[in-house]
């Protein structure tokens, strides 16, 4: 699946779609109860009126303003397939592993060895059932400078990393100013 110059907005939107029922960032976005529903009721991102798009993206831009810093200078996504390696040699940032970190980003690998007891935590993803299946939506990467970033899909990409398949490939919104190589 290639995808090319899929909007910010666009994208912000989606994650936004993606937190309002089963995620523990849910509680974020209690004043877009009405867009929860549809999300309930089977509505598909596709359906969604552009006034809901900003609605959505406006939402996730006020649950997740740390995150959200690292699309400053993103115009467009890519949607890329990257694997185990490319994955694991992503950063993270500093809040999501540690806030207590004084801003030291470390890679996904170094992520996934460190721990955390709350279990909301995605180092704490339990398999969802008896076999793996693929998250239907992409994770997310931002930007600092040259560098990527992961910024939205932590259970996704921490569900993959334990329980997937060794050879298989995930999907990304990769910014499209940058390079991906798997």
């Amino acid at each position: 699946m290639t995808l090319q110059n899929v909007p910010l907005l666009e994208v912000q939107a989606r994650w936004g779609y993606s937190e309002l029922t089963d995620s523990p960032a849910a509680r974020h976005y209690s004043d877009l109860a009405h867009l929860a529903a549809k999300r309930l009721s089977g509505t598909s991102f596709e359906q969604l009126s552009e006034a809901e798009l900003y609605e959505l993206a406006f939402g996730a831009a006020c649950a997740r303003p740390v995150l959200l810093a690292f699309l400053t200078g993103v115009i467009s996504f890519d949607v890329v397939e990257i694997g185990r390696a490319r994955l694991g040699s992503m950063f993270v940032p500093p809040n999501v592993w540690d806030p207590e970190s004084e801003g030291r980003f470390i890679s996904f690998e170094e992520y996934m060895e460190t721990t955390s007891l709350d279990l909301d935590d995605p180092r704490s993803v339990l398999p969802r059932g008896t076999s793996y299946e693929f998250p239907a939506d992409p994770i997310t990467f931002g930007r600092s400078f040259s560098f990527p970033i992961l910024i939205d899909g932590f259970h996704r990409a921490a569900g993959f990393w334990k329980y997937g398949p060794p050879d298989g490939k995930l999907l990304a919104y990769f910014p499209s100013a940058l390079l991906v190589e798997d």
